[in-house]
C-alpha cells in the first residue's frame, strides 16, 4: 500500500497488487511470472477488519489509450496506485467517495508473452506512461477514470 486516508470508523488503502494471468502469456510462462498489476484500495474498520476491496484498470477508454491492444492483452497494461483523496459534492462538505491518483503504462516487452503479443508490443508507439485518475463513490466503485499524457516541450 502506499496511502492512507482515515475516516470516521476506520480508513482507506490504496496502493496496487499484481494478479498472476494466462492472458498474453506463453504456453507454460504462468508460472514464471506473467501477470498483471492492479491498481488496489481496501477499506479497513476501526479494529482493522476489511470491509471491501477493490481494484482498478483497464476500463472503457482506457485500453483504447493503447494502440491495438484490446482487453485481453492486460498483462502488458500495469495500473499502480499511489495516492487517495476524500471527494465531495461540489463545494460542501459532504463527502461522497475519494480520489485515486494512478499511472498506467506498459511495463516491458519481454520474456513471457505468446509471439503475437510480443510483436504487438514492440511496435506498440506509446510505452510512455500515463496519468490515471480515478473517482470513486464512498464504497470503492468506480463512477468515471481519465488518462492524460503529459508531453515536455
Amino acid at each position: 500500500m502506499n496511502d492512507i486516508e482515515l475516516t470516521s470508523d476506520g480508513m482507506v488503502l490504496v496502493g496496487h497488487k499484481y494478479s498472476k494471468s494466462t492472458a498474453g502469456c506463453a504456453w507454460g510462462a504462468w508460472g514464471s511470472g506473467c501477470g498483471v498489476i492492479m491498481g488496489h484500495m481496501m477499506k479497513l474498520n476501526d479494529a482493522g477488519a476489511v470491509q471491501w476491496t477493490k481494484d482498478y484498470g483497464n476500463y472503457p477508454g482506457g485500453k483504447n489509450q493503447f494502440t491495438g491492444l484490446k482487453e485481453g492483452d492486460q498483462v502488458l497494461i500495469y495500473n499502480e496506485c499511489f495516492g487517495v483523496a476524500p471527494r465531495y459534492e461540489g463545494s460542501s462538505t459532504t463527502q461522497i467517495g475519494y480520489h485515486i491518483s494512478c499511472g498506467t503504462g506498459i511495463e516491458g516487452c519481454g520474456w513471457g508473452l505468446d509471439l503475437w503479443t510480443f510483436f504487438k508490443c514492440q511496435f506498440e508507439p506509446r510505452l510512455t506512461w500515463r496519468a490515471l485518475t480515478i473517482a470513486t463513490d464512498l464504497n470503492g466503485e468506480r463512477v468515471w477514470s481519465r488518462m492524460d499524457n503529459f508531453e515536455t516541450s
